[in-house]
């Protein structure tokens, strides 16, 4: 088996996977999370909010309940939404995420 880097474990992963702020600015997307939407990675990280690829609904749901949820139980699991291809192509997705925090206890980023 190939060594890898602790810090790019996720890259090659058959899911898509994203590492953002809180407050959505896209920290870290893996290989496949860009191959699905047709972004590099240098259109992505530090480069858009995530909750900019998703449809008008999943924005507004995103705002009202999945982050106030991802915040009070700091993870979610199965949720359902749309993002936008860079060719506007709609790409069903289930997404999950959980809240990491830093040793004090402060809120560092989601996954």
């Amino acid at each position: 088996m190939e060594n890898s880097s602790e810090n790019d474990w996720h890259q090659h992963l058959p899911c898509g996977v994203l590492q953002v702020r809180a407050d959505g600015w896209i920290l870290q997307a893996n290989d496949f999370f860009c191959e699905m939407l047709g972004y590099t990675l240098d259109e992505l990280v530090h480069q858009r909010y995530w909750f900019e690829l998703l449809s008008m609904g999943g924005k507004i749901y995103c705002e009202t309940h999945f982050i106030p949820l991802l915040l009070l139980q700091e993870h979610v699991l199965e949720v359902n939404f749309d993002f936008f291809s860079k060719n506007r192509i709609k790409i069903p997705a289930l997404v999950n995420a959980k809240a990491v925090h830093d040793s004090s206890g402060s809120l560092q980023y989601f996954n």
